[in-house]
């Protein structure tokens, strides 16, 4: 990969079905946090404060959640014209 300046990138790239549920990184950044990665894990911080921790299992940041009614409160990632 050549950024427009001419800087090489050297990265990899996989394209996949999906399977499980994905977390945007950059929902996440637009929502006032900060996601950090290791070799180990990403945690993801907002105001300083850690909100929550991914571990690494293989190549990707894991986290088993539970999803809960929202109770009326508007999603960050939902527009006001999704159906559920």
């Amino acid at each position: 990969m050549l950024e427009p300046g001419g800087k090489r990138i050297k990265s990899v790239f996989q394209v996949a079905d999906v399977t499980r549920a994905l977390y945007s990184v950059s929902k996440i950044c637009d929502d006032g946090c900060e996601v950090y990665f290791t070799a180990t894990e990403a945690v993801i911080t907002k105001g300083g404060k850690v909100i929550t921790r991914f571990a690494r299992e293989g190549g990707l940041y894991c986290a088993e959640m539970e999803i809960k009614p929202d109770a009326g409160e508007e999603s960050p990632f939902v527009g006001p014209d999704a159906k559920a």
